[in-house]
């Protein structure tokens, strides 16, 4: 920066241009200078704000607190294309159980007087698995028809011919909630339950 104010020096030119050139200069100078004072102030205090936030972030999910929240679904062009209501885990309370190739799963609405359960008229998996005592998947991406929810409450049926006899875990990640003239909603989670097939 130092070369460049003596090279305007020398260039010839009215004194009132040289004066606002060389002031700019200096001004620049001294910009950099406090920018680079504040700068590892600035990226701590970012990096602070970050482990706070995800501290609270962890003090809520395991004090229970972390319910679940609706999100957009974006299509290949970024325009919002649905919704979808995500952390949904402890708001839905699954039993399963296996009786002549059929797997019934049983889903009650935990909180069936709010959003979006109050809305729901039927409901169905969207998108679960099943896995073996030894941690193989056996089926994955197995879905059901969707069914009507009563008082809260959804009985929903999965085929499982191939199924041999012995242990097994069902884990659903989504469901799929519906109501007349409306898109259908996926609620996703965690849901396991262990089955026996005989």
């Amino acid at each position: 920066m130092e070369k460049e104010i003596k090279s305007l020096r020398k260039i010839e030119m009215p004194e009132e241009m040289k004066k606002r050139l060389i002031e700019k200069c200096y001004n620049e100078r001294q910009e950099k200078t406090v920018k680079k004072l504040y700068r590892k102030p600035a990226i701590l205090a970012a990096t602070l704000a970050v482990v706070i936030c995800l501290g609270a972030v962890t003090a809520f999910a395991s004090s229970g607190k972390l319910e679940g929240f609706f999100g957009d679904v974006f299509g290949w062009n970024g325009a919002v294309v649905g919704t979808v209501y995500e952390n949904a885990t402890d708001e839905i309370a699954v039993e399963a159980e296996v009786k002549d190739s059929v797997i019934t799963v049983k889903a009650v609405l935990l909180q069936k007087e709010e959003a979006p359960y109050l809305y729901l008229d039927v409901l169905g998996i969207g998108s679960c698995k099943i896995i073996d005592s030894e941690g193989e998947i056996i089926l994955e991406g197995v879905s059901s028809r969707k069914v009507e929810v009563k008082d809260g409450k959804a009985v929903v049926e999965l085929a499982c011919e191939e199924l041999l006899p012995g242990e097994y875990s069902l884990v659903i990640d989504e469901f799929i909630g519906g109501a007349k003239a409306e898109q259908d909603l996926a609620i996703k989670g965690v849901w396991e339950c262990t089955i026996s097939v005989k």
